[in-house]
């Protein structure tokens, strides 16, 4: 084999190479670019039933009515002594402080209930007006019993299907006193 022909054969393989790698280059860049894009759109849920079809998926944001039902449960939860405790929908502090509180009474003799009045939904914090009936045999007293709950957003299960958990309520002094 010649010299020439030889140089002549490596030029064209090289030109070829050159071909396939700009083309494995511009092509990557287009499925990178497409891939991105497509990360960013929401994604295609498909309900199986008798008939296939697509279903928009729901909202990660809390609505007001839905922390409202949130907090009318669990305040029962946490407060209400005649009921069954879900721990998923209180914080550990919360939990440990029903169990006292419920023991205190119990060695009392007494029993409670909170009755929800209103609720008042700020960015961080939310404002409860609640009445506190206690009851200490066939003798109830209601009192006023205004409320600061801080909630935190958790995942969605079968015994906490609201995907909010209370981390914290306390009495409020700014609600009792504007009234």
């Amino acid at each position: 084999m010649k010299f020439t022909l030889a140089w002549a054969n490596v030029l064209s393989q090289n030109m070829w190479l050159k071909f396939v790698i700009i083309f494995l280059t511009i092509l990557s860049s287009i499925l990178t670019v497409s891939t991105v894009v497509l990360s960013q759109k929401e994604p295609l849920i498909i309900d199986r039933e008798c008939f296939s079809r697509a279903v928009k998926s729901g909202s990660t944001e809390h609505p007001p009515s839905e922390i409202e039902t949130f907090l009318g449960l669990a305040l029962s939860q946490r407060f209400d002594t005649k009921i069954s405790q879900n721990s998923d929908l209180l914080s550990d502090d919360e939990n440990s402080s029903r169990k006292q509180e419920q023991k205190e009474l119990d060695s009392k003799g007494m029993s409670q209930k909170i009755i929800i009045n209103s609720i008042k939904i700020n960015s961080d914090t939310i404002f409860v007006d609640a009445d506190r009936l206690i009851s200490v045999g066939p003798v109830r007293s209601v009192l006023i019993f205004p409320l600061t709950v801080k909630i935190a957003s958790v995942d969605r299960s079968q015994t906490n299907p609201y995907g909010l958990k209370i981390l914290k309520v306390a009495p409020s002094k700014n609600e009792a006193s504007s009234k």
